[in-house]
């Protein structure tokens, strides 16, 4: 059954103190996704028709899936596919994995979460501040991930 928590923030851009759900712990990770307001019966209801769409098409779109690891199960996509990754909120293109928790299609999330879940593979991320000349406040930041599995780091995400 999942838990209420207080978030502190996400790469939702959630805010502080926005209301998450969070499911079971997966590698001491919690698992978590944005909760619809309490008593808004039209979000729950297009969440669990969102759900049962990517439990029925998902499948389909699978090329091979490698061996579970415990409940995180990596999936090779036959080709690029849109969709969105419930755990950290990234909407735009799954170009060659996504990856199961415990065989849910419905909370399929991108090969970055699939990172971060993972037991053996150490990821680092790094923020750089963007300025103009003479200014103190920075116009962007900019974060890159690298991970112990990539031999080089990806190619950086603008974030303001």
């Amino acid at each position: 059954m999942p838990r209420t928590v207080t978030a502190a923030g996400s790469q939702r851009a959630a805010q502080p103190g926005a209301i998450i759900e969070a499911g079971p712990e997966l590698n001491g990770r919690v698992i978590a996704r944005p909760a619809g307001t309490r008593g808004c019966a039209r979000l729950a209801h297009d969440q669990a028709v969102d759900a049962t769409h990517r439990r029925e098409r998902l499948p389909r779109l699978i090329a091979h899936s490698e061996p579970a690891r415990g409940l995180l199960q990596r999936h090779r996509l036959t080709g690029p596919i849109i969709d969105d990754c419930p755990r950290c909120g990234w909407q735009g293109y799954f170009h060659d994995y996504l990856a199961t928790i415990d065989g849910d299609w419905s909370a399929a999330v991108c090969d970055n979460c699939y990172a971060d879940l993972h037991p053996d593979i150490m990821v680092t991320v790094k923020f750089f501040s963007a300025r103009s000349g003479g200014r103190s406040e920075p116009f962007a930041v900019v974060r890159e991930r690298t991970r112990s599995d990539h031999r080089f780091p990806d190619i950086g995400q603008q974030l303001i």
